[in-house]
């Protein structure tokens, strides 16, 4: 009698702890599933990112400042891109506040080697490097100038979802002017720094 009473109080002990085990085994293959799953997920979304080549990028809320732009830049490998675009001056807000209504066109066309040192895929993240531009500024009293600068940018782009990129940047340089009227005039020796920051969102193609 005394070693049935063992035997039941013994199995009484062997068998919660034994289903509880494997329970928590379930319990672990179930997390470890879970986390294989996400693990692929993102890598198949890694590997999406890593697909586009080229990005396309607009600044609108360049109609408030300085003018909208437009610009395309392809990736020449993993840590540089070639940033080229247009941007019109007096279509912006601020620049109609600053010369008012005597600025009939004005826009620069302008490129950028740019340099992505740590680049989380393939040209994003934080970026930096030197650029120029070349322009026409035409004013309703009949005078006309070409416009050109020199300096650098640096920003930081980040890489959404499908497809989608935000970006801010820094734009500095030194901007000079020459009447185009007069063919003897060289580029005026009257420089002014300038300065832009830049807002923009695109999409990879």
């Amino acid at each position: 009698m005394k070693k049935t009473l063992r035997f039941l109080l013994a199995l009484g002990f062997i068998v919660p702890f034994t289903f509880c085990h494997i329970m928590a085994q379930e319990d672990d293959d179930l997390y470890y599933q879970s986390q294989q799953k996400e693990k692929s997920q993102t890598n198949q979304e890694f590997k999406q990112l890593k697909d586009y080549h080229v990005v396309l990028i607009a600044d609108p809320l360049g109609f408030l400042t300085l003018g909208p732009s437009v610009h395309i830049e392809p990736a020449l490998g993993k840590y540089i891109g070639l940033n080229a675009g247009i941007r019109f001056h007096n279509l912006g807000l601020l620049r109609y506040i600053i010369y008012g209504t005597s600025m009939e066109m004005s826009y620069i066309a302008s490129g950028s080697l740019r340099i992505y040192p740590k680049p989380k895929n393939k040209i994003d993240g934080f970026f930096f490097g030197p650029g120029l531009g070349f322009g026409r500024s035409n004013y309703t009293s009949g005078s006309k100038y070409n416009v050109r600068n020199f300096g650098g940018e640096l920003g930081y782009r980040w890489r959404l979802k499908n497809g989608i990129f935000l970006e801010l940047s820094d734009n500095i340089g030194i901007v000079q002017s020459k009447n185009i009227e007069h063919e003897d005039d060289d580029w005026s020796t009257d420089m002014f720094v300038f300065y832009l920051l830049t807002v923009s969102i695109g999409i990879g193609l």
